[in-house]
């Protein structure tokens, strides 16, 4: 793993560590995975870009969301990962368009949540809401411009703040300026 090397930290509302986000081996930064690590350094969420796409090409790109147990409950067996460990695909992230609006796919392939357009938010800020843009269910506050992983999630009942942060991450990794990135 990449132990020691820049990535974030999953905090609770009191502070407390969650879980270590670090990034894995030497990829370059739009396309390097993030393992969110237990503190004992144990990866229970991997997140990877399984398909081109960078903020330079702003081409399709999908960014896949595994495991350590089958979290979406698909009863399907654990499958790689980009890394070489086997975990379960909890489901994926994908951007189609040139202006880069992420959506998340669960594992059975059903579109949740997309992004609004960042511009809508101003730099720092993504809303994410549902597959049919009626309901809100998060929002990414990039606490500093251009740091992926410093983020505060506010979220709707029933919305995983890692899966939330993930999407937009996602966008600002082919979009330049979600997150102020760009």
């Amino acid at each position: 793993s990449g132990k020691g090397k820049a990535g974030g930290q999953l905090l609770d509302g009191a502070g407390t560590v969650l879980l270590d986000i670090v990034p894995y081996g030497d990829k370059p930064p739009a396309t390097v995975p993030y393992c969110f690590n237990t503190p004992d350094g144990t990866t229970v969420v991997l997140f990877a870009n399984t398909k081109g796409g960078t903020a330079y090409t702003r081409k399709e790109s999908e960014w896949v969301i595994w495991t350590a147990e089958d979290a979406a409950q698909t009863g399907q067996p654990p499958e790689a990962t980009p890394v070489g460990a086997s975990m379960y695909k909890f489901g994926t992230i994908k951007t189609r368009t040139s202006d880069a609006i992420p959506e998340f796919f669960d594992a059975s392939g059903t579109k949740v949540m997309t992004a609004k357009d960042w511009r809508a938010e101003g730099r720092d800020a993504v809303v994410l809401q549902s597959a049919d843009g009626t309901t809100p269910m998060a929002k990414v506050n990039f606490l500093y411009s251009g740091i992926l992983w410093k983020a505060g999630v506010t979220f709707a009942k029933g919305v995983d703040p890692i899966i939330a942060l993930c999407v937009a991450v996602a966008g600002n990794s082919v979009a330049p300026g979600w997150g102020g990135g760009g």
